[in-house]
């Protein structure tokens, strides 16, 4: 089955969320995604500037695993800060407060902007647009989920320090900026495809992926401005070219999942944004990318039998880790609130249901069968 005929088949399959139904899920398997997916082996994100070769695993200060005892009250002179226990950069950061709930955050009635910004203290230029309250019992006390999912394909090289998104016109100067660096991002994947003697297709096919980027970043430039946004491109750093393991691995983490689940979001853009221009603009974004994802596939399928067995059970590996993130960042449904509903409206942005919802199908449809190959 084609890409296209498969995403076209999940976003069918999980629509009726985006009127407030709800689809049959299948429980999450262990460790990839469900409740006590990261409880024993915390996930590693997904390859990010400054690590063009992959995930690598990051080893917060985790506090020690609770025991069926409610956890300490923090004392009043308690002066730990908040910490990242586990790290999840392809949708979210789990930060534990080791001091308690923070003052003016109360998670029972969902979480404003303003709480979010206290419950997710930027402190590593990670941008957060949201934010819920963490529900699993794998931790001694009060912690959050801080999501950071905006989608596509990024260079390493690229030094991602934007703001939080959280606002319309905030978000829409991100995901241009994300276009922007996706054309680094397919110029970088030309040359590599050519100078490693990958058939003239895929070559071209980056290329073209390229020239589409170009156009998609005009056009979000363009209804971010419209919005009010202020734009500040970020340079892409120059790196050394890389070995073909590398590539594979970024291609797998970037493009087979990243991209492909972008392309969902597109697609479920282009059906439920609330902003006219926006959601015809999506309709032809969603098309390009999916054929971007297709690219990645192909460049996937070609690239493996060029790798030893040890190279491909790596490649294989990141995949899987990126794909479980995926799954874990979209563990929990939330609580909504006026001003992020309003938000999501406009942009048509998936709930996080919604989002989990596709998330599986994408796993049952597509990845299951590449991890058991």
């Amino acid at each position: 089955m084609r890409l296209a005929t498969l995403l076209a088949n999940v976003l069918s399959s999980t629509a009726l969320l985006a009127c407030g139904g709800q689809t049959a899920d299948d429980p999450l398997p262990p460790g990839r995604g469900g409740d006590d997916a990261g409880a024993a082996n915390p996930a590693p994100p997904a390859t990010t500037a400054g690590n063009p070769i992959g995930p690598t695993r990051v080893d917060a200060a985790a506090p020690s695993t609770p025991d069926a005892s409610p956890p300490p009250k923090p004392t009043p002179t308690c002066t730990t800060p908040p910490a990242i226990i586990r790290a999840n950069v392809n949708c979210g950061d789990v930060v534990y407060h080791a001091c308690g709930t923070p003052k003016g955050v109360d998670p029972s009635d969902g979480l404003t902007p303003a709480e979010c910004a206290l419950a997710c203290p930027v402190t590593t230029g990670t941008k957060y647009w949201g934010c819920q309250e963490y529900l699993a019992d794998d931790l001694p006390g009060p912690s959050f989920d801080c999501f950071t999912c905006v989608e596509g394909r990024r260079p390493a090289g690229y030094d991602d320090a934007t703001p939080t998104p959280r606002t319309v016109a905030e978000w829409l100067a991100y995901a241009a900026e994300l276009e922007r660096v996706s054309v680094d991002a397919f110029r970088i994947l030309a040359l590599e495809l050519e100078l490693n003697g990958a058939p003239a297709s895929l070559v071209t096919a980056a290329r073209v992926a390229e020239a589409d980027e170009v156009r998609h970043t005009r056009m979000l430039e363009r209804f971010a401005r419209k919005a009010g946004a202020t734009l500040t491109p970020r340079p892409v750093h120059d790196r050394p070219a890389r070995t073909l393991k590398a590539v594979a691995i970024e291609n797998a983490v970037e493009g087979c999942v990243r991209e492909t689940f972008g392309a969902l979001v597109a697609g479920h853009q282009a059906s439920t944004a609330t902003m006219v221009e926006l959601r015809v603009a999506m309709k032809r974004i969603y098309v390009d990318e999916t054929a971007h994802a297709q690219l990645a596939w192909d460049v996937h399928a070609w690239i493996l039998p060029q790798l030893s067995e040890a190279e491909r059970a790596e490649v294989k590996s990141a995949m899987a880790v990126a794909q479980s993130d995926l799954l874990a960042s979209c563990r929990h449904t939330g609580t909504r609130t006026e001003e992020s509903e309003s938000m999501f409206r406009a942009l048509g942005l998936p709930s996080p249901a919604h989002a989990r919802a596709m998330a599986m199908a994408l796993d049952r449809q597509l990845f299951a069968g590449e991890h058991a190959a």
